[in-house]
């Protein structure tokens, strides 16, 4: 039983690895960023080695090397986040303090990531959780700067739909990318209380309940990334989404997840689903 069970959590991972791979070559082209620095040709040097970064931190974790995956993606982070300082942001009618603003925070936050995971096993928890904490906050505010960025209210629905300046968002919450920062400073404020010896019963539930939203939102964040974003793109107006249009875009999700091309890629991102509920969840 237990060998099954090992087998397929390992086929789990590699499919679900393979999901993965396929969706950010996909989102490639939706990403933002990809727009901003064609015509630069140092930025888009810089860009795309921010791309094959994000390539093969996918790669790296589907071969369990999960260490080298994270390190990886905080780097592809930073890289991609230097090529966006290097555009001119006035050209594409963007606020340039924003615009800059937001480039920056996540330039300082792939360096943040880099340093928190290669120092991840040497860390007390109090400092685990004042890194989530600060990330938290970080992806947080640079998602705010870049709507501002685009000229458009920071309303809910705007901070949740225009969150795809760089690739790498499809691995950081994607559509919910908002929700996940916010929980990972709700999570981060339930260790400080736990190390404060507040450990009661609704804390250990609170915390848990946290944890499990986490993962739930990271998932659904990016099956809506792969199966919903071009499809969004085309029929909603620029700054018009609510938080409503957002949520209800799952009607569509599921007519894509069992029919049409998608039905393959939706049968791989099952299996992805499961590794990750697996992995984090139970």
């Amino acid at each position: 039983m237990s060998k099954e069970e090992v087998g397929i959590k390992d086929i789990s991972r590699y499919l679900g690895g393979f999901a993965a791979l396929i969706a950010a070559l996909a989102y490639i082209s939706v990403a933002r960023a990809t727009d901003l620095v064609y015509g630069y040709d140092i930025a888009k040097i810089l860009y795309y080695l921010g791309f094959i970064g994000l390539i093969l931190a996918i790669i790296t974790y589907t071969i369990k090397e999960e260490k080298t995956a994270k390190i990886l993606f905080g780097g592809s982070i930073f890289i991609t986040a230097l090529s966006l300082l290097l555009v001119d942001a006035a050209k594409f009618n963007l606020d340039t303090s924003m615009y800059f603003g937001a480039a920056a925070l996540y330039l300082l936050l792939g360096i943040i990531l880099v340093y928190y995971f290669i120092s991840e096993e040497k860390l007390a928890e109090a400092a685990k959780k004042t890194f989530e904490f600060i990330i938290g906050i970080f992806y947080l505010i640079a998602i705010f700067l870049w709507v501002k960025a685009l000229k458009f209210e920071a309303s809910v629905g705007n901070l949740l739909f225009y969150n795809y300046l760089i690739p790498q968002t499809l691995l950081l919450g994607g559509v919910f990318g908002l929700f996940l920062a916010i929980l990972l400073i709700l999570d981060a404020i339930i260790g400080f209380i736990k190390k404060e010896g507040s450990q009661t019963k609704l804390v250990a539930q609170t915390g848990r309940a946290i944890k499990l939203l986490l993962v739930f939102t990271w998932i659904l964040g990016f099956v809506w990334e792969t199966l919903l974003r071009t499809y969004t793109s085309t029929i909603i107006a620029p700054g018009s989404i609510s938080l409503l249009d957002v949520l209800t875009a799952f009607n569509y999700l599921i007519l894509q997840v069992i029919t049409g091309p998608t039905l393959f890629f939706s049968v791989l991102l099952i299996f992805l689903v499961y590794h990750v509920v697996t992995e984090y969840a139970l």
